[in-house]
Parts: structure tokens; C-alpha cells; sequence
């Protein structure tokens, strides 16, 4: 029953051959992947740093360092889950993404036209998209668009359409902002209408802004995001991460309103060298829980590997050694701006730490 319900709450329209007055179509574009943006509330506008981020605003591409591989797997009720694989590429001329996603609802129970039970169905949804983001004016600003060609179907019915993502983030040089705080703006799934057999139904558009900013060393990362989504209320997402160790990061977050359950989400991560694993719970309520698995894993090289090794001498307070590592960080890979941002933070750091006490 609960996976019958789950299955219409995601809009498996195919069937009826358009979706109802006022609902949207291929709602399983809503779906959120990133087990590290879903254990922070679902803030991910705003928060780059990993292949997930693009799938919340593709100018967050830009944000990546390195070559990174991510791979995630959602175990939503009994029998329904979902897959995402997805691959990101910084170059000189811009960082590429490709992503494909699969759902299987598994077999569905199906009703005839007066409600009387007439077997099982199978039911599915596919998503393959590939995006581009790049600096553009300041070395701040960054711009990205993606698409992606959606395919949903139900008992032998299927419907697809192309959704276009555009997206911008902003992360101010100097100011009164913490260093390092990024702002967002993402449109998701803008594209025509969807057509079906009898009719047809407009894309799931979500408008969103979002502010992230790391604190006290980065030891700290708040996130939060208003949206706007089409034929939706609005809500709001808001969630933090707390790095406990080296290797160990601990994450909460909360949406409002949340439709099915208190609407709060939680998440852990762990650094094992430069692969991340991380994992996200959500309780939805009677429709039960969510359960988010990811393993992220960058070829960076030499290069990220030092870059990695000052953060951990900067969040030790070894401010010289960090500038050092940061620096060969920089000499292995000029473009890396990640290295250089912090490179100036650790700068900041011993200055602050050398200044006498004032009376």
C-alpha cells in the first residue's frame, strides 16, 4: 500500500495519460540525490564541492577541483530505490558533468476504472543528462546549464521530455561576508510541457536562491535555500555540518513544509584519503523512511592530495605548513582555486595569530 502511495505522490502519470489539473509532470525531477545536501535539510543551492552539487545548481560544476566520480543509491519503502551515477571534469575551457539516474518502483498494484484490484504493475523512471559551468567575469562568479532528457513509465505507457537546469553562484572575494561564503540561483526543470496520450502537463519547475558559508576554520558549513517550485508552496531548507574529526563529519538539517513526516534529515561522512562515503536519513512519516548511501571518488592527483593535507594543517592551527602545502598545491595545478582561496585564508590566519595582544 505504501509503495502504491509513494509511486502517485511522484506523479506516475503515464497511465491515465496526462497528469490531474494543476499537478506537474516527471515529478521524480524533484527527487534530491546528494546524501551530503540531504543530511543538511536539503540545502544544496549553494553548497558545492561534489558531482551532487550540479544536480542542485549546475553552476556549482565549477566548484570541483578535480576529476570526481560520485555514485549514490536511495532505498526509499520496500522494493522502491533509486540509483544516480554521476561524473564531473574541470578543464581550462570549463567543467563538465554527465549524470544518469534510474527508479524502480518495482511491481505496483493495480486498480481498474471502478477501484477492483486487476493485478500488478511495473513501473519505472530514467534520467540521463550532461551539463558545462565556468568562471565568468570575476574569478568569484561562476555560471552552469545542464540538461536532461526524462523518461517515465508505467504498465507499457511512457512519456519523456527534456528539463533544462540553468544556474549562477557567487562567492564574494572580500567583504563583510566569512570567507568563502557562496550565493546561489538555480531554475530546475525549465522546458515545455510534457505531451501524454490525452493531454499534457508542465515540468516540475523549482526556482531557488541559497547562501553557503564554512566557519571557524571550515570546522563548520551552514546552508540555506528558499524555493519557489511551480504548482508547490514554498519552502525553505536550512541545514549544518560539523567536521568532529579529520575523517568524520557530522550533518542535520530541516525542511519547511514538509509534507509527510517532522520534515528534519541527519547525515554522517567520513574521509577515508580523498574518497568520501556518506550516508543521510529522512523520516517521511507513515510513508516510513529514507535511507541515502553515496561514495564520492576524485582523481585529483598530487595536486589534491596537498591541497587536502593543508586543510588538515590549517584546521590544526599549523598556519605555516599549510601555506606551505598550499602553495604546492598551487605549483602542481595553477587552477586550482580552492587552493588559492585558502591559500589567502591561511595568509589571514598568521597574521591574525602573529599580532600582539592589545591592551
Amino acid at each position: 500500500m505504501r509503495r502504491s502511495i509513494l509511486a502517485a505522490l511522484l506523479g506516475a502519470q503515464a497511465a491515465a495519460g496526462a497528469a490531474a489539473p494543476g499537478k506537474a509532470s516527471l515529478e521524480f525531477l524533484r527527487l534530491d540525490i546528494g546524501p551530503r545536501q540531504v543530511g543538511m535539510g536539503q540545502a544544496g543551492v549553494a553548497l558545492g564541492g561534489d558531482p551532487y552539487a550540479a544536480a542542485y545548481n549546475p553552476a556549482l560544476l565549477a566548484s570541483l577541483r578535480s576529476r570526481e566520480l560520485a555514485v549514490s543509491h536511495v532505498e526509499w519503502l520496500p522494493g522502491i530505490r533509486y540509483q544516480d551515477y554521476l561524473y564531473a571534469h574541470p578543464t581550462r575551457a570549463g567543467s563538465f558533468g554527465a549524470r544518469l539516474q534510474r527508479l524502480d518502483y518495482g511491481e505496483i498494484a493495480a486498480y481498474d476504472a471502478v477501484g477492483a484490484r486487476s493485478g500488478q504493475v511495473t513501473a519505472s523512471d530514467l534520467l540521463a543528462g550532461f551539463g558545462y559551468a565556468r568562471r565568468f567575469f570575476d574569478p568569484g562568479v561562476s555560471l552552469g546549464a545542464s540538461a536532461k532528457l526524462a523518461r517515465e513509465s508505467l504498465a507499457g505507457v511512457a512519456a519523456q521530455a527534456w528539463a533544462f537546469d540553468l544556474g549562477a553562484s557567487w562567492t564574494p572575494r572580500a567583504g563583510p561576508l566569512p570567507p568563502g561564503t557562496t550565493c546561489g540561483l538555480a531554475a530546475r526543470n525549465v522546458g515545455p510541457s510534457v505531451r501524454f496520450d490525452h493531454g499534457s502537463a508542465p515540468l516540475p519547475l523549482d526556482v531557488a536562491v541559497g547562501a553557503s558559508a564554512p566557519l571557524f576554520e571550515d570546522s563548520l558549513s551552514l546552508a540555506l535555500d528558499l524555493h519557489l517550485p511551480g504548482l508547490r508552496a514554498p519552502r525553505a531548507n536550512a541545514g549544518a555540518e560539523y567536521r568532529v574529526a579529520e575523517t568524520v563529519t557530522l550533518r542535520a538539517g530541516v525542511e519547511v513544509p514538509q509534507a509527510e513526516g517532522p520534515g528534519l534529515r541527519a547525515g554522517i561522512g567520513f574521509r577515508l584519503r580523498a574518497v568520501r562515503v556518506d550516508y543521510a536519513f529522512s523520516p517521511m512519516g507513515a510513508l516510513g523512511h529514507t535511507h541515502h548511501m553515496g561514495l564520492s571518488i576524485p582523481f585529483g592527483g598530487a595536486s589534491e592530495a596537498a591541497h587536502q593535507r593543508g586543510l588538515a594543517l590549517l584546521r590544526q592551527g599549523q598556519y605555516d605548513d599549510a601555506i606551505l602545502k598550499f602553495n604546492e598545491a598551487l605549483t602542481l595545478d595553477p587552477r586550482n582555486v580552492e587552493a588559492n582561496r585558502m591559500l589567502r585564508r591561511a595568509y589571514e590566519l598568521l597574521r591574525r595569530h602573529q599580532e600582539p595582544d592589545k591592551p
